[in-house]
């Protein structure tokens, strides 16, 4: 049976093969760290799914309110199933109970960005099949500045 439930430090051992997998690995440190922070804030949302007591997958996202406009919005900033356990239903689970999630906290709009690369072409293909649009489709055009 599939479980959904909010992260704790006691899964980091068992995150951190799963950021590997996602191309982000990280050190014990960093994901402890970004628990610690993603569980303190009531607006950064960390779930985990687990079957048969093994972490098959993650999702988190963050929820804004504007300034400009007056609505609120929900970024994914992660979505990682396990590559053993994909095309189970488990990202569909996932991204089900994140929209649960905002529904039950008001928000309008939920925003995804996935790199244009050709190994992410079955992950674009999947948020079009839970109800995405690309953003060129709905008049959007997403700029990004890395600082250093």
């Amino acid at each position: 049976m599939l479980v959904i439930r909010q992260a704790n430090l006691n899964d980091i051992e068992y995150l951190l093969p799963l950021m590997e997998q996602y191309g982000y690995p990280g050190t014990y440190e960093t994901i402890k760290n970004r628990i610690e922070i993603y569980s303190n804030s009531p607006n950064y949302n960390i779930y985990i799914a687990e079957k048969d007591n093994r972490i098959v997958g993650l999702i988190t996202f963050i929820i804004t309110e504007g300034f400009v406009y007056i609505y609120k919005v929900c970024r994914i900033t992660g979505l990682i199933v396990n590559r053993d356990s994909r095309n189970s239903g488990i990202g569909s689970t996932l991204m089900n109970h994140m929209e649960m999630v905002c529904k039950s906290k008001n928000v309008q709009v939920i925003e995804v960005t996935s790199g244009i690369r050709e190994e992410r072409a079955l992950s674009h293909k999947f948020y079009q099949k839970m109800g995405y649009s690309i953003g060129e489709i709905v008049g959007k055009l997403y700029f990004r500045k890395n600082l250093e």
